[in-house]
């Protein structure tokens, strides 16, 4: 079912849009003559013999992928881009299109298209709920039936993944994938820093509080220059820690939309909580004092990883995996610099504080425009997933036959990610990114990552760094696992899944995020900024959602507007 009043709005979009798609993501891919692309050689690579399919669904045409990240963003490795289409092409006899719109404007660009009728196969979405919008309008196939005798699907595929994607009884989206290993957040802080001033590693909220001031008033770095920041942030989004540790939830991506209480088996909206207040009393008053970053909510998630990585900010609240790139991007300046990861703060809550999630990766849907969705369905499932060389095809990009041939190699139970020197630098082909791992063929666990360029030195110091650094979150995981700080958040509980709840959901995300924002850097007060969001989530119905989530799981809520 298409919806009319979009398609009249988009309209006189379309040709613009097309152009922006073609533009952005086909072999035939003119870079613009005013961008500076980032350009790399061609991979030295022998022709392999291709993963195997096992399919007895005939082989379509063509397959297009639609994502962002697909070896960078839309203008970084063009020649890589280009290739790799080339080679699958080549290795499949398929027509592999990937269009790869540039991530700031990424969601825009692939709604208009598709209400445009003009975006054709599998396009990468961000999350359960917008799987289950473009299924609500009609947009994408079911796979259920596609996939009904496809082996790998049934015997390979993982349960859960089939089941966060499924809704109504048909499956939906087909997850990217991912290793299966714990995937969270972790407040990355200056380790050096709290060793300078005396201090321990935050446990709770306050402390994190009282060490953030020091960062900002007592000198950590000893070069007696007033010059350092306590903590910066990029919206609540990455802030989530101090609202969970007041037992003000957010949800798993950092809006403060209605969410589920493991400590209640409820859901709630913690926007209208006592501990909403405290927890805002508290960021404004880090504001007024300058200990958290006052452009957290005017700058871009880059350019909060950009200040941590300068070597200046004390710390953010972002992807566990990050905390090394800090670190090692602060002692580029600083040699004696170090990161610390707290998985979560105590606060007015000591249990069950943060969440995390097992790695599935984000959702394909397919397109109803899809010529060949049964073909298409079948041929990516089977070459991505049904063999460890598919999946890194996927994931790493041109296999080779040899050791440092193509842009990995794949030998026994060790995959080699090929580098080459660039003016002297060690430098990377960047990665497809179209499938994201498996736990059948976990990089890491199952398979050795050796690192593969003809400098010695740096393959064997970033083999290194690597493999210590994921023992250095399992630590910290296995610590916060032991004290009960964190607990596993099921896909079915991240996001209500009412049809009422997809229809105010932005409206709710723009109402919070404004009292959050406003009372912070002290526009209004908290009390205000409290109020005018209970009216408005009145207004919109907030309460129908909360009621209709509660009796899915049994539960009721005394919540009240």
């Amino acid at each position: 079912m298409k919806n009319t009043k979009v398609l009249s709005l988009v309209v006189v979009l379309v040709f613009a849009l097309s152009m922006m798609l073609t533009a952005c993501g086909t072999s035939e891919v003119t870079p613009s003559a005013t961008a500076t692309p980032t350009a790399t050689p061609t991979p030295t690579a022998a022709t392999p013999t291709p993963a195997p399919v096992d399919t007895t669904v005939a082989k379509p045409e063509r397959i297009d992928v639609t994502l962002t990240g697909y070896f960078g963003d839309s203008l970084d490795n063009t020649e890589s881009k280009k290739n790799y289409m080339d080679w699958m092409t080549e290795q499949y006899g398929i027509n592999f299109k990937i269009h790869y719109p540039a991530r700031n404007n990424y969601t825009e660009v692939i709604n208009l298209a598709v209400a445009a009728q003009d975006l054709d196969g599998l396009v990468g979405l961000f999350t359960p709920q917008e799987n289950r919008e473009w299924m609500a309008n009609g947009l994408i196939y079911p796979l259920t039936d596609f996939l009904a005798d496809n082996d790998t699907y049934n015997t390979i595929f993982p349960e859960s993944w089939k089941e966060t994607y499924t809704f109504d009884g048909e499956l939906w989206g087909i997850a990217r994938g991912d290793d299966g290993n714990p995937s969270m957040f972790t407040r990355s802080i200056r380790g050096d820093w709290l060793a300078a001033l005396g201090l321990q590693r935050p446990t709770t909220v306050w402390e994190l509080y009282e060490a953030s001031y020091q960062f900002t008033y007592n000198d950590p770095d000893g070069n007696g220059i007033d010059d350092t920041y306590g903590m910066t942030s990029r919206t609540a989004w990455l802030m989530q820690d101090l609202f969970q540790a007041f037992d003000a939830r957010l949800n798993h991506v950092g809006d403060a939309q209605p969410i589920w209480n493991p400590n209640t088996n409820t859901w709630e909206d913690s926007m209208i909580k006592p501990e909403m207040v405290e927890c805002l009393e508290l960021l404004q008053k880090m504001a007024t004092e300058n200990v958290m970053d006052k452009e957290a909510f005017v700058h871009s998630s880059s350019v909060a990883r950009g200040k941590v990585q300068s070597g200046y900010y004390g710390g953010l609240f972002y992807w566990d995996s990050w905390t090394q790139s800090f670190e090692s991007s602060v002692k580029q300046n600083f040699p004696d610099a170090w990161m610390d990861g707290i998985y979560a703060l105590k606060g007015n809550i000591t249990v069950n504080i943060n969440q995390y999630g097992i790695g599935q990766g984000a959702p394909y849907a397919m397109t109803v425009t899809t010529p060949e969705p049964k073909e298409t369905v079948n041929w990516y499932m089977d070459i991505f997933f049904g063999t460890a060389a598919g999946l890194f095809q996927g994931k790493y990009g041109i296999q080779g036959d040899f050791i440092g041939e193509g842009m990995f190699t794949l030998s026994g139970n060790k995959v080699y990610l090929n580098y080459f020197l660039k003016d002297g630098v060690v430098t990377g082909w960047g990665s497809p990114s179209i499938a994201g791992g498996h736990p059948d063929y976990a990089v890491g666990i199952v398979y050795e990552v050796i690192y593969n360029s003809p400098d010695v030195a740096w393959n064997e110091a970033t083999t290194l760094r690597v493999n210590s650094g994921l023992q250095q979150r399992k630590a910290w995981f296995d610590e916060a696992l032991a004290w009960g700080g964190i607990y596993i958040l099921p896909e079915s509980l991240k996001e209500p899944t009412s049809d009422k709840y997809l229809q105010i959901s932005s409206d709710i995300s723009a109402a919070s995020q404004e009292a959050i924002s406003k009372s912070m850097i002290s526009e209004v007060s908290v009390a205000d900024a409290l109020a005018k969001y209970r009216q408005t989530a009145k207004t919109l119905g907030v309460k129908e959602v909360l009621d209709l989530a509660n009796a899915e799981i049994g539960a009721t809520t005394t919540q009240t507007y």
